[in-house]
């Protein structure tokens, strides 16, 4: 039997359209912010939290049915979609396979972006350069993706594209005055992590800002995420769903104003995205998935969950990527993906370990995330093998079966 909705689940599913967002619930409670609702769940002691990613949209298809459109034609349609609603778009590009297709999609559609921009601390990797090996792709290595991947696409689209504005963002330096003025409200706390350089998520909003004066809609539109992939190994059910990592984008509030960010892919303007990715990973996966003996291209990406039975499968992988982008390149250098959160973590372990950052500036960011981890209970936390909390516990919407 299906639950109604009462009043308060309609109010936060309209809230979370508006923000194109998910929200977290734990006793009746819902929030926004996860950091909020881990130390809610803290204080009453109740661990049992769900996460809801625009549930009534995607509640409201079919999935026993197959798409009537190609994924690259309902890609077409998400970005002619935005072009229709916003007069001036900018395009948050990483150079990573997902910001990738996004901007392809734009640009071999002909429908007009204007302007692209990525977040690098570019004078710091300059200096860091020699360091890296090509051969390794640790996420440690991650940053450096913008001399393999960003630097020559957008070398590529200032060629070809001069009608498209390019902005590149270095960080650092406002990093540094924020620090300096102690005013740790000025760097955004996403949901699961305080990012070293979310001082770009700032310049930006200031940017947007900016254009809302001329422009009378303004977006800006990121690339975040792959589906997680399930996979019930006892009844063979295939499923994707989306986690709680994904929607966790933000901007700030600068004097009132709050700058959209929009989704391109998981998106209750067009939930058909997730609908048929899911159903062209099933026909991709499922072979591998059911065959008496695992192929090894399937085999080192499956992962076991918590739940008897339930798999799931690695959805940064190479083989992933060429499933969801037709024009995905897995020979451009692509660090694998981390999965610690906290300071330190691999993402950002140039910025802890190289002695090119004033070690004031390490110790604040250190006293950040230990008053930021302040009132979250271990249960809710992930360790590594020495008990150090490395990320909170990941959530994932409502699985649907494909």
């Amino acid at each position: 039997m299906i639950k109604p909705l009462t009043h308060e689940d309609i109010y936060f599913e309209k809230l979370a359209y508006e923000r194109t967002s998910g929200y977290w619930q734990v006793a009746g409670r819902k929030f926004f912010g996860k950091m909020d609702c881990l130390q809610y769940a803290s204080k009453i002691k109740d661990y049992k939290i769900t996460y809801h990613c625009f549930d009534h949209a995607y509640s409201s298809l079919d999935w026993t049915k197959e798409p009537t459109e190609s994924l690259d034609d309902i890609y077409k349609r998400r970005a002619k979609q935005l072009r229709d609603k916003y007069d001036y778009i900018m395009l948050s590009f990483s150079g990573g396979a997902d910001s990738t297709n996004m901007l392809d999609t734009f640009i071999k559609n002909k429908i007009h972006v204007d302007e692209v921009v990525s977040y690098y601390p570019v004078q710091a990797l300059d200096k860091l350069l020699h360091t890296f090996n090509i051969n390794d792709k640790s996420p440690e290595n991650t940053h450096f993706e913008y001399y393999t991947a960003c630097l020559p696409k957008l070398k590529w689209l200032e060629k070809n594209h001069p009608e498209i504005k390019i902005t590149l963002i270095d960080p650092m330096q406002t990093i540094f005055d924020i620090v300096l003025a102690d005013e740790p409200e000025k760097l955004i706390k996403y949901g699961t992590t305080l990012a070293i350089y979310s001082a770009g998520e700032r310049i930006s909003s200031l940017m947007l800002k900016a254009y809302a004066e001329k422009h009378e809609k303004v977006c800006c539109v990121y690339a975040i995420d792959k589906p997680a992939i399930r996979y019930n190994t006892i009844t063979k059910r295939f499923g994707v769903c989306i986690p709680d990592f994904s929607h966790n984008k933000g901007k700030f509030d600068i004097d009132g104003y709050r700058p959209i960010a929009e989704p391109f892919y998981h998106t209750p303007d067009m939930p058909e995205i997730l609908h048929a990715q899911g159903k062209v990973l099933k026909k991709a996966l499922m072979p591998l998935l059911t065959a008496e003996q695992l192929n090894p291209a399937i085999k080192d990406l499956i992962q076991e969950t918590p739940f008897p039975g339930m798999v799931k499968v690695e959805e940064h992988s190479d083989l992933i990527k060429s499933i969801l982008y037709s024009g995905f390149d897995p020979s451009i250098y692509q660090a694998k993906k981390h999965i610690i959160h906290f300071a330190g973590q691999e993402h950002d372990a140039w910025f802890f370990k190289a002695d090119i950052v004033d070690p004031k500036i390490k110790d604040w960011f250190y006293g950040q995330h230990k008053d930021w981890l302040h009132g979250v209970d271990d249960e809710l936390m992930v360790k590594d093998n020495f008990g150090i909390p490395i990320k909170f516990k990941p959530y994932l919407a409502k699985i649907y079966w494909c």
